[in-house]
């Protein structure tokens, strides 16, 4: 397996974070500097920058990867695209109805066409939903797939694991709070360095996150274990992932450190490349781990 170190590097990243439709924008309410894109106002309570989308230039935004454009969305997109310029688009949306299946895809062409690469953090509606919104949730899916380097997937199916006898608004709160780990843990430790080799390796993947703890002698092996058997990340594993990522989180981390995450990573999954990176963490004891962990596909 080959070991990639990140957060090697000096300069940091300037990030774009963006929550799209209802949903996505109550995923990032609260985050500093978020920007909030909807058709709904009542979406923006709380947002120092949002950015409304006229519901009549949906037909537009649908066809405008063709090339078609009418003059309100030429207007719109002239006051858009400066509000996404960074390094790193993060769009956070959950799939499954109209306008995050229009403004989602959308976005994405928009930061393809200003050559800013992305992540989107995406939640899949419940199997037990309608039809029509669990298809256009897939539709979507597919079409942030082609174009982003890297789509993290959450199927809310599995809340009820992550958040047992918990009332369903909690829980999705809940889940929130999980899908900014990932995103939390790579904006702390890239670097400008890392750009080329991170969006090199990670390319149009789908991702599966897990996070796990461990403590002692083994507490290295502990947190992968427990991160492998994350609800997410055994979608991932049905997948047989070729790439992965691995924050470690410890008071002192160290080489070694990530020497025996990656050994672990290597006997337990069949990834063959592993991108690597720690941060810090005063709050934790000595001898004592976390682990955020992607598994890319």
């Amino acid at each position: 397996m080959d070991v990639i170190q990140l957060g090697t590097g000096e300069e940091k990243i300037s990030y774009v974070f963006g929550g799209i439709g209802s949903a996505g924008c109550n995923m990032v309410r609260g985050k500093e500097n978020a920007l909030a894109l909807s058709a709904g106002a009542g979406d923006f309570q709380g947002f120092s920058r949002r950015f409304h989308v006229d519901r009549s230039l949906f037909p537009a935004m649908e066809y405008s990867s063709l090339g078609i454009k009418s003059s309100g969305l030429a207007e719109m997109e002239r006051q858009l695209i400066p509000e996404l310029y960074g390094d790193v688009f993060v769009g956070f949306a959950g799939l499954g109805g109209r306008t995050t299946s229009v403004i989602s895809p959308y976005v994405l062409e928009l930061t393809r066409r200003q050559v800013i690469p992305s992540i989107f953090s995406v939640s899949i509606p419940f199997s037990v939903e309608s039809g029509e919104r669990v298809k256009s949730a897939r539709k979507t899916l597919d079409a942030i797939m082609s174009g982003a380097s890297l789509t993290l997937i959450y199927r809310n199916d599995h809340l009820s694991e992550i958040a047992r006898d918990m009332p369903i608004m909690k829980s999705f709160s809940l889940m929130n709070s999980i899908i900014w780990l990932p995103i939390d843990d790579l904006s702390a430790i890239m670097t400008r360095e890392d750009l080329d080799i991170f969006f090199g390796e990670v390319r149009r993947k789908a991702g599966f996150f897990g996070m796990g703890a461990g403590s002692g002698r083994e507490k290295e092996r502990r947190a992968v274990a427990e991160a492998l058997r994350g609800p997410w990340i055994r979608d991932a594993l049905k997948m047989r992932p070729d790439t992965g990522i691995a924050i470690l989180h410890s008071a002192r981390p160290d080489i070694m450190d990530l020497k025996d995450i990656a050994r672990e990573i290597e006997e337990k999954t069949p990834i063959k490349r592993l991108l690597v990176g720690s941060i810090r963490d005063n709050k934790l004891e000595n001898g004592k781990a976390k682990l955020s962990l992607i598994l890319m596909k």
